[in-house]
């Protein structure tokens, strides 16, 4: 099904919990499941998922070893792990948000969250990317081992920026002086992150104009006067390219 999935073992019975959505390659995903000795849950991304489990209690192993990336035999995760942890207690749905945090991952022992896992192991960020352990950052002091060659990678989940400007929507804005690099004859991409405060028409979030004419412009269009309210790009050849999206004011979008 190509879901999420956590499952909890029981006397002779499998138990899962399954995400809202399915699974995107390529991706950065934050997952945790928790368990109060009643209810197991899954979080995506720090947004608990429709699906739960009624569990009595879970059946342990012990002269299994514990695996990440890997079922007991077999199953092996094609991809990159960080930041796994372990609690002795079922972390409430503002800790789990507190957790993924936006996407940024938190020192789970600082950042006003003392948590306290029983493990965590951070995947190279304590023993400086080289070696075959991962240290147990955790009270247990579990150290893992990696085997069969797993190698350390500078790819991490994503970091968002620390600053933002804000505008006023009267008079701010930014001039970027002209340079050659500007004058882009071929492809080209314009990215940006934006959180509105206000939808206003031909409201503007990039334009490039050399004199009188408009090399292109990024602007956005309110319903009526033969707009539909959505997002447009303007190019210097006079087409007008519709978008198919509404922005919604006081959230961030891409």
């Amino acid at each position: 099904l190509n879901k999420w999935k956590c499952y909890f073992y029981s006397g002779t019975t499998w138990y899962a919990v399954e995400s809202d959505n399915n699974v995107v390659d390529g991706q950065w995903y934050h997952l945790a499941s928790t368990w109060d000795g009643t209810t197991a849950k899954l979080y995506v991304n720090g947004s608990v998922q429709t699906s739960t489990a009624s569990i009595s209690s879970i059946t342990y192993f012990t002269v299994v070893s514990a695996k990440v990336g890997s079922y007991y035999a077999g199953n092996y995760l094609n991809g990159l792990i960080d930041e796994v942890s372990l609690f002795d207690s079922a972390l409430t749905a503002s800790n789990v948000t507190a957790i993924y945090n936006s996407g940024v991952p938190v020192d789970l022992g600082t950042d006003g969250l003392n948590l306290s896992p029983v493990g965590w192991w951070r995947m190279g960020d304590n023993d400086s990317g080289t070696g075959t352990t991962i240290t147990d950052q955790g009270s247990g002091g579990n150290d893992g081992t990696l085997t069969n060659g797993p190698t350390f990678s500078p790819a991490v989940p994503p970091e968002y920026s620390t600053q933002s400007l804000d505008f006023d929507g009267s008079d701010d804005y930014i001039t970027i002086p002209h340079n050659s690099v500007f004058n882009i004859t071929g492809s080209i991409t314009i990215s940006a992150w934006f959180n509105l405060d206000s939808n206003t028409q031909y409201m503007t979030f990039l334009a490039k104009r050399a004199g009188s004419s408009t090399n292109f412009q990024f602007y956005n269009t309110l319903t009526g006067d033969g707009y539909d309210g959505n997002l447009r790009f303007y190019s210097n050849d006079g087409d007008v390219y519709a978008g198919n999206s509404h922005i919604p004011t006081g959230s961030w979008n891409h």
